[in-house]
C-alpha cells in the first residue's frame, strides 16, 4: 500500500485524560517516510496489500511495493529507548486500568530470540507482558474507534513470562504467540519506567523461526483456555493457570492485562483489589476449592457461548472444570460442551460467572456464601455482613494496589473507620468456599 501508511508509535505522547483508551491528541501514532533509515530494535508498522481503507494513491496508481531489506545483518548488543505514557491514571491500583505503558519494539536479528530471555536481561524495565499482532481480521468503518476505518483489538494475542513461565493467548481466530519470536517481527511491550531496553546475543536461537504464532506447550504448568464467542464473530479468550512459583493476587509477569482501545466486548479474569482486565492469570499451586471470578463486558444484547478452547497438565488427567452462573443457579460441567447464556448490554458484569474446579456442596442452595449481603455499601465507615445460618471465618480487606490492609477471622462487621476513601475489596471465607465483595468508602 501507499508508503504514507508507515508509522511508528511514540509512547511518550499517549494522554487520555478522558478515559476512551484513546490519545486525546492523535499525535501517538508518527508517519515515517518510506525513505527513513530503519533504527534496529524499533518497531515499526505498514498497512500491508489489498486494504479497503480508501487512500490517495501514489502517481502510479498502485497499491503494492516491493519491499526490500538491505545492510549488514545485525549482531551483538543493541539498545532501544523505552518510555512510560502521558496518561494520567487513577485506577489507584499501582498500574494502569486501561493503557499499560506500551512500546512498540521489534526483534533486530535475522534469527528468533528467547521471549524469557528477553525479559531476564531488561526485567527492571518490563513488566513480563507482551501483545502480538495478529492481523486476523480485517480492518473495517464498524469497528469503534477515532477513525472512519479501524481495527480490533481482539486481533492482539496476548503473552506474559516472568522469565521461566511463559504463556499466551489467541487473537481473534485463536493465533497464540510462542515463546519464539522470529526476524523482524515486531510486539508491543509494557514497561514500568523511562529507559533503555537490550538485545542481546545471548537472546538468539537456533531455528524456531518459521512460524512465530504457535502455541508453547509447557507440561510443568496446569492451564487452561476459555474462548467468548457468538454467532456474529465475537471471539475473545482468556487463560488461567496454576504455577507452584505464582500467587494469588497480582504479579507482574505471571500476570497480563487486556490490551484495551475502544469499546470492545470483553471476556477477562478478575484478581481481588484490583480494577484491571486480565487476560492471562497464573494462580499458585492447582488446588480443587480454588475458584476465579470471570468479568465480561456486552456491547450488544444477545447469546454468548463460553466454553474450553484447550488445556495441558492436571486438566488432561480428567480434572472437572466448571462454570457457575450465579444468575441462573448453574453449575455448568464444561464436559457437556460449550454453556450458552443471553446477556443485556453492560460493563464489568463481575459478579455472574464463576470458574470453579469441584461441584460438591457448591449448587446455589448449599454454598454457603450464595446469600451473603454486605450493608450498606457505600459506607462512611462501617460494613455489615448478612449471612443467615452461616459464619464467617475469614475476611481480608484488599485496598486497590493488592495490598491486605486489615485481616479478622470472624465477625458480622467490617469496620473501615479511619481508612482513606475509596475503593477496597473483601474477600470473604466460609467452609472452602470464598468470595469478594467490592467495598466502597466514602
Amino acid at each position: 500500500n501507499p508508503p504514507e501508511y508507515i508509522f511508528r508509535l511514540e509512547t511518550a505522547n499517549f494522554s487520555d485524560t478522558n478515559d476512551d483508551t484513546f490519545d486525546d491528541n492523535a499525535d501517538d501514532w508518527q508517519a515515517v517516510s518510506a525513505a527513513t533509515t530503519m533504527t534496529p530494535g524499533v518497531g515499526y508498522i505498514a498497512m500491508g496489500e489489498g486494504s479497503p481503507i480508501p487512500v490517495v494513491l501514489p502517481p502510479t496508481g498502485t497499491h503494492a511495493q516491493n519491499v526490500v531489506f538491505d545492510g549488514v545483518l545485525n549482531n551483538g548488543i543493541i539498545t532501544v529507548p523505552v518510555s512510560l505514557d502521558a496518561y494520567n491514571a487513577n485506577s489507584g491500583t499501582g498500574h494502569d486500568t486501561f493503557n499499560t505503558n506500551a512500546n512498540l519494539i521489534g526483534n533486530p536479528y535475522a534469527s528468533a530470540i528467547d521471549i524469557n530471555a528477553l525479559y531476564n536481561q531488561n526485567s527492571t524495565l518490563l513488566t513480563g507482558t507482551f501483545y502480538f499482532w495478529t492481523h486476523d481480521s480485517a480492518i473495517t468503518n464498524s469497528n469503534p474507534g477515532p477513525d472512519a476505518y479501524n481495527f480490533t483489538n481482539d486481533d492482539y494475542a496476548t503473552a506474559t513470562t516472568d522469565g521461566t513461565t511463559f504463556s499466551s493467548v489467541g487473537g481473534s481466530s485463536g493465533t497464540n504467540a510462542t515463546q519464539y519470536i522470529a526476524s523482524g517481527q515486531g510486539f508491543l511491550a509494557n514497561v514500568t519506567a523511562n529507559g533503555t531496553l537490550t538485545f542481546n546475543n545471548a537472546m538468539r536461537v537456533t531455528g524456531n523461526n518459521t512460524n512465530f504464532m504457535r502455541n508453547s506447550n509447557n507440561q510443568d504448568s496446569d492451564r487452561l483456555w476459555l474462548n467468548l464467542t457468538n454467532d456474529t464473530g465475537v471471539f475473545r479468550q482468556i487463560m488461567i493457570g496454576f504455577v507452584a512459583t505464582a500467587t494469588d493476587t497480582f504479579q507482574a509477569g505471571q500476570d497480563g492485562q487486556r490490551l484495551e482501545n475502544g469499546t470492545n466486548t470483553d471476556f477477562y479474569s478478575v484478581i481481588a483489589g484490583d480494577n484491571s482486565h486480565f487476560a492471562i492469570q497464573n494462580l499458585a499451586a492447582f488446588e480443587d476449592i480454588k475458584t476465579v471470578n470471570l468479568g465480561i463486558e456486552i456491547i450488544e444484547s444477545g447469546t454468548y457461548q463460553i466454553d474450553i478452547d484447550h488445556f495441558e497438565g492436571i486438566f488432561t488427567d480428567g480434572q472437572k472444570i466448571y462454570l457457575e452462573d450465579t444468575y441462573e443457579g448453574i453449575i455448568h460441567d464444561f464436559a457437556n460442551g460449550a454453556y450458552s447464556f443471553y446477556s443485556e448490554i453492560g460493563d464489568d458484569i463481575e459478579d455472574r460467572f464463576v470458574l470453579r474446579f469441584t461441584h460438591d456442596a457448591l449448587g446455589v442452595d448449599d454454598d454457603p456464601l450464595h446469600t451473603l449481603k454486605i450493608y450498606p455499601n457505600p459506607s462512611h465507615d462501617i460494613f455489615n455482613i448478612s449471612l443467615p445460618s452461616h459464619k464467617i471465618v475469614s475476611i481480608e480487606v484488599y485496598d486497590l494496589t493488592g495490598k491486605i490492609v486489615k485481616k479478622q477471622y470472624t465477625g458480622n462487621q467490617i469496620n473501615l473507620t479511619g481508612y482513606a476513601k475509596g475503593v477496597y475489596f473483601a474477600r470473604l471465607s466460609n467452609d472452602g468456599a470464598q468470595t469478594v465483595k467490592k467495598l466502597v468508602l466514602k
